[in-house]
């Protein structure tokens, strides 16, 4: 990236066919589980005008047609390598899912297949999988919060690692129970019925939620592994995280961000979102103001019957799926940054199904965003240095990337990513690169030697291409030292 002198000569730079349209903002997709159809269905802004009702815009994702069919879609995950997977409580699998071809669906020959289920060899019993989470590495692991049924009836934490890397969980020493509700009781540990979802940090801790409560004993629970045994069944390992308030409460589902903030969806009455920081770094959430409503329906529209929340971008812009009155799919952002969503704007309808024209996409429970691509590089450069910017995306795909001063303080979209398209770029580098193996593009740049730099802050932004549409990466910001 060479930063170039003239502004009046580089703004006649195009770098696409609709400068004004450049980069609009980061743009991955969403999936949402359809447990009436039994499918997935996919969730495109494409003309960047804050809904997916548009021609083309929802369409199936996942149908079966060339994999295992799904029933009862509990929860969907991503996980570093691009692959998706679902959560099937009535088959009592999880399935594995990739749009290998890039054709925009999962449905063609090798794209999906099962990732674990009951025939697994290292004899793992289950009932009901209610929730997945990826956990960060390779090779590719996870946990599962599963509820007992009919069929087995202990509540259980079950963790999944594809040891040899073979693209399953069933072989022997692939799947553990790493908590079983009746064990880590008889050890004194609090009960948590009927675990809906489960998180795990990036130091290990896990979080548990209590799906549905009458009392004052529902909400997040925290799984700490004290002695070192790989389990979370020991005396004291099993903690009250939060509790939900009242009695008429129905904790549903939770999020991560990537700073550590937890959000908990209550489908209870009223629906209520709330938001979790420890702020103190003492390991709870029980210290004034770290334990926070981020919505109700007294503060903004009402959401009726909440299916799942995900956060679009990993810490800012929460997605609901609505299982109620009206089927939507809707966007939470904090938009003025008081930590609350409390104002009309704050609360986008990216899809509503009673509208004309708008796909009906059955019942909504599980939602996941699939994010776009990343630039990261050095925050600070000084003038006369080289540097290295790196673009993480997937191999194959074409990249380019876009640069300007900046030139005012930029509001955050809905979407939650800065966006460059409200004033052209001053010029771009590594125009129509390919993404080699592994996901990674480099890009060296260097910052000239002029004095008049010092001081300026330099907005960049990448996009890539797959061969049907572009997807953006998040704002990266250098500033010049």
């Amino acid at each position: 990236m060479k930063i170039l002198t003239s502004l009046s000569a580089v703004l006649l730079i195009c770098v696409c066919a609709q400068a004004q349209d450049y980069l609009p903002r980061r743009s991955g997709f969403i999936l949402l589980g359809d447990r009436a159809g039994d499918q997935i269905w996919a969730l495109n802004d494409f003309n960047f005008d804050f809904s997916t009702e548009g021609a083309g815009e929802c369409v199936p994702w996942y149908t079966g047609a060339n994999g295992p069919a799904i029933a009862t879609i509990q929860d969907i995950t991503v996980s570093q390598d691009g692959r998706v997977f679902v959560a099937d409580s009535s088959n009592s699998q999880v399935v594995w899912l990739l749009n290998n071809n890039l054709d925009g669906d999962a449905d063609d020959a090798g794209e999906a297949g099962v990732f674990f289920d009951a025939s697994n060899q290292s004899a793992v019993q289950f009932g009901s999988i209610l929730g997945i989470s990826m956990q960060a590495g390779s090779p590719v692991s996870m946990y599962l919060a599963v509820s007992g049924n009919g069929t087995f009836s202990a509540d259980r934490i079950i963790k999944l690692v594809d040891v040899n890397d073979n693209g399953d969980a069933n072989d022997a020493g692939d799947a553990t129970v790493v908590w079983e509700n009746q064990v880590a009781i008889a050890a004194g540990n609090p009960d948590i019925a009927i675990p809906s979802s489960v998180l795990a940090n990036a130091s290990g801790r896990l979080f548990v939620l209590q799906a549905t409560n009458t009392g004052a004993s529902g909400g997040v629970y925290a799984l700490d592994d004290l002695n070192g045994d790989l389990d979370f069944n020991d005396a004291g390992e099993v903690t009250p995280y939060f509790i939900l308030p009242g009695s008429v409460a129905a904790a549903f589902d939770m999020t991560l961000g990537r700073d550590g903030r937890i959000w908990v969806a209550d489908r209870g009455t009223p629906d209520t979102i709330y938001v979790l920081e420890d702020l103190n770094n003492d390991g709870d959430v029980a210290d004034p103001n770290e334990a926070r409503v981020y919505w109700t329906p007294t503060l903004t529209s009402l959401i009726d019957n909440i299916g799942e929340i995900v956060l679009h971008d990993g810490s800012t812009a929460l997605l609901v799926a609505e299982d109620g009155g009206d089927d939507r799919v809707l966007l939470l952002y904090d938009l003025n940054g008081n930590g609350i969503i409390d104002t009309a704007a704050e609360t986008i309808t990216l899809h509503n199904t009673a509208n004309p024209g708008a796909v009906d996409f059955g019942q909504p429970k599980a939602i996941e965003a699939i994010p776009g691509p990343s630039l990261t590089g050095p925050a600070t450069v000084a003038i006369g240095q080289n540097a290295v910017a790196q673009h993480t995306g997937v191999q194959g795909h074409t990249i380019f990337v876009g640069y300007n001063f900046t030139t005012a303080p930029l509001i955050a979209p809905p979407y939650g990513i800065y966006w460059l398209g409200t004033y052209p770029p001053l010029g771009y580098s590594v125009p129509f690169a390919t993404i080699p193996a592994g996901g990674f593009y480099n890009i060296p740049f260097t910052v000239p030697n002029f004095p008049w730099l010092v001081g300026q802050t330099i907005d960049t932004q990448s996009y890539e291409y797959d061969g049907f549409f572009g997807r953006l990466s998040e704002l990266y910001r250098i500033t010049i030292i």
